[in-house]
């Protein structure tokens, strides 16, 4: 296991491991598993749901690739109800762990540097 998040109702729960994709269950009755999303090109380091629950952010990030690390990260939205993808972001550096605002307006992303980037999810922008 890499990372896990749980939605803010604790009704659902992500994790991630070596498989290159988040695994989406449902908790509301017996667990099972609702989602297998994938596609990106590293391992997801960090995940983190937001808008009730009906979204999630997945954070790929090469840190964990040590035998053939890509040389950029990935940030994607993703729509749990449909499955796919709402915004993806590629940035030229290395992140470690994604939050998101209780609102579910904002994303925010650590990096190597000490930076903090923060993603505005209504216009689709990233500022550091």
């Amino acid at each position: 296991m890499i990372t896990f998040a749980f939605a803010s109702d604790g009704k659902s729960l992500a994790t991630s491991a070596w498989e290159r994709g988040t695994h989406v269950y449902d908790l509301s009755g017996a667990p099972r598993e609702r989602a297998f999303l994938q596609g990106h090109g590293a391992l997801v380091a960090s995940a983190a749901f937001f808008d009730g629950g009906r979204k999630l952010a997945t954070l790929a990030s090469p840190f964990l690739d040590i035998d053939n690390p890509p040389r950029t990260c990935q940030l994607w939205i993703w729509d749990l109800a449909g499955g796919r993808t709402l915004h993806e972001w590629t940035l030229p550096t290395i992140l470690h762990m994604v939050g998101a605002a209780p609102d579910g307006r904002h994303l925010a992303a650590v990096s190597d540097e000490g930076l903090v980037y923060i993603f505005r999810l209504a216009s689709g922008s990233g500022k550091k």
